[in-house]
């Protein structure tokens, strides 16, 4: 029986003793007698209910920690890849490095084009230097076609990889026109060309201005959806044109 059953029960038979003829002595032993198990049973409600809070809360608690600890274990493991893609690419084997330089591109998205171009532009082996620029090279045009994908989340993927490594690379910007402008009849490769372009960072759009504009516009014939992205790309153009 449940405690609002039993309150019920309670509330009826106090009604009944109130129309009988006993003195309150009476009364009160009868509605203690009756009082007592539905006390005993509301208490047990309230401890039950209290536990149930306590367990969830711990369950969260756990959750939580879980989280915690598999975010840490990651970063760390990321940490030790760091360090070892480090060594190769400073290696004096340069079979080791140009191994580093292709795996430091995709493993690091956001600091590894940041670490090939310091090989590309600094290493003491001319060769390994080269191999290094069109790693760069390669593995740009690649995401940038990645944009035009036919899988959504290769498109992400690609958006993602871009805009760690190259969201504030100026040079990238007049490829990423071109390559739309060859593939002018993907809709989704032209909006995903014009977010990218959108969030950059704004110094790097500034050389662009003019080229940005023109093909922001360019695009709006691909749909109401494409508009309103061409158009908050040209508000996030710097004011100055150079």
């Amino acid at each position: 029986m449940s405690v609002d059953e039993q309150l019920a029960k309670v509330e009826h038979r106090v009604s009944e003793l109130e129309r009988q003829p006993k003195d309150i002595w009476d009364k009160l032993q009868i509605v203690g007698t009756i009082l007592i198990p539905f006390a005993i049973a509301f208490a047990g409600n309230i401890y039950a209910r209290s536990m149930q809070n306590v367990e969830l809360q711990s369950q969260d608690q756990r959750a939580q920690s879980e989280q915690q600890i598999a975010t840490t274990n990651a970063r760390v493991g990321q940490a030790g890849l760091v360090v070892s893609l480090i060594d190769s690419l400073l290696s004096s084997e340069p079979k080791r490095q140009r191994l580093a330089i292709e795996a430091v591109l995709v493993a690091l998205p956001e600091t590894g084009p940041s670490f090939v171009r310091i090989v590309s532009e600094t290493d003491t082996d001319p060769g390994v230097r080269t191999f290094a620029r069109n790693a760069l090279s390669s593995r740009r045009v690649g995401l940038i076609a990645g944009l035009f994908a036919d899988n959504a989340a290769q498109r992400i993927e690609a958006y993602n990889s871009l805009l760690s490594g190259w969201g504030s690379d100026s040079t990238i910007v007049p490829e990423v026109i071109s390559y739309a402008r060859e593939h002018s009849e993907n809709a989704d490769g032209l909006y995903n060309s014009l977010v990218f372009l959108s969030h950059m960072n704004r110094d790097a759009l500034q050389p662009h201005v003019l080229a940005i504009e023109a093909f922001s516009r360019e695009t709006e014939n691909q749909g109401p959806r494409t508009k309103e992205r061409a158009e908050k790309l040209r508000s996030r153009l710097p004011s100055e044109k150079k």
